[in-house]
């Protein structure tokens, strides 16, 4: 890390030291005066950040936040390096951090022998092409409680319930907004389940590499 000598925000208010990252190459403003005991009273706010999959939750929470207490930063970047720690366990096949459990009677859908590896309070289930997002051409088939497991996806819908074994999952994708797994359609259109991000679930990127592990175990 790189501190370098004081320079306005967009060219107005006050200077601020910038920070430059030696490893990702982000820059952030650096707010803090010494006389006050800089060790635990600053703020940071990054003007420019990676944006290589590498730190997908990095630039997810730090890059977007605007202005950040050193408690509030400090956090943030505690849960990125352990995010890209189970990145990296889950391409490698290692899922035991999510503590699968089988739960007894088993929920709606699920087999006695089945292990939940994921839950989800709320995912759509679309038909159409992802594109069509922002005409909001996308015909929404149900929405749901939604669960992982060694063996399955279930979506436990408004209006039925749905499932599909891990060897039909046909791909699995995302975005900073969310993330995406498409099945086997039965119609011209993809059909796909849609998980948005939420800061007390798992993150997109998260849930798309255990999703792809689990796949490739089958």
């Amino acid at each position: 890390m790189v501190l370098t000598e004081p320079r306005r925000f967009l060219g107005i208010g006050r200077n601020y030291p910038l920070l430059i990252c030696n490893q990702c190459g982000s820059t952030a403003s650096f707010d803090y005066e010494p006389e006050n005991g800089a060790a635990d009273h600053w703020g940071i706010r990054y003007r420019r950040y990676n944006h290589s999959r590498e730190y997908y939750f990095s630039g997810l929470y730090l890059g977007k936040a605007g202005w950040l207490s050193a408690e509030d930063a400090v956090g943030i970047s505690t849960r990125s390096y352990v995010q890209r720690q189970r990145v990296r366990q889950s391409q490698q096949g290692n899922l035991q951090w999510l503590k699968p459990l089988s739960l007894a009677p088993p929920p709606p859908l699920l087999n006695p022998d089945e292990k939940i590896y994921m839950t989800f309070r709320h995912v759509i289930f679309y038909q159409g092409q992802t594109g069509a997002f922002a005409q909001g051409r996308l015909n929404i088939k149900d929405t749901g409680s939604f669960f992982v497991t060694d063996q399955q996806i279930h979506l436990l819908g408004h209006k039925q319930d749905w499932s599909f074994p891990l060897t039909s999952i046909q791909a699995v994708d995302y975005n900073e907004r969310a993330w995406f797994l498409y099945v086997p359609s039965f119609g011209s259109l993809p059909e796909f389940f849609f998980g948005e991000n939420y800061a007390e679930e798992l993150d997109a990127q998260l849930v798309s590499t255990v999703l792809e592990a689990l796949r490739q175990m089958r």
